[in-house]
């Protein structure tokens, strides 16, 4: 009797350990959540928790980041169509890594202009115009000089 006890418990155990991780793997297999068409999706059963988002714009699959250099705003190339940082999240759910779309950024407001610099710059390199003035972002790279 003893033995079909720890039999049965052995079971009940299992069937709850396999049900409690097919839950989990069907939560994180949902598909993306789209708040607005111009932003990355969020991604359900994920928390954004860790994500530490500095001042970035995404352009022609390359993230330019803020650059404290001067410079001028030449020919306009672009809009900022979203602002990760401000896109509607009240579940607090992680955004989808990149690649985001031209135009997507962390900190530039939606509809901040993007245009060439008006100087000569080595590599590529945006300018948002922004109420503050112009502000340049360029690639970073690693163990490198700067090129832009």
């Amino acid at each position: 009797m003893r033995g079909r006890v720890l039999v049965v418990l052995v079971l009940v155990v299992t069937v709850a350990v396999i049900v409690a991780s097919t839950v989990s793997f069907v939560r994180q297999r949902q598909a993306p959540v789209v708040v607005d068409a111009s932003c990355p999706a969020l991604l359900p059963g994920t928390s954004n928790a860790t994500d530490d988002y500095g001042d970035v714009v995404e352009w022609r699959g390359k993230s330019l980041w803020r650059s404290e250099q001067r410079t001028t705003a030449g020919e306009q190339v672009g809009v900022v169509g979203c602002t990760v940082t401000s896109m509607p999240n009240p579940d607090g759910l992680r955004v989808a890594q990149l690649p985001w779309a031209d135009g997507t950024a962390t900190v530039l407001e939606r509809g901040t202009t993007l245009h060439l610099p008006r100087e000569d710059r080595e590599g590529p390199a945006l300018v948002a115009r922004t109420a503050d003035g112009d502000v340049l972002y360029c690639p970073d790279v690693v163990d490198a000089p700067p090129t832009c």
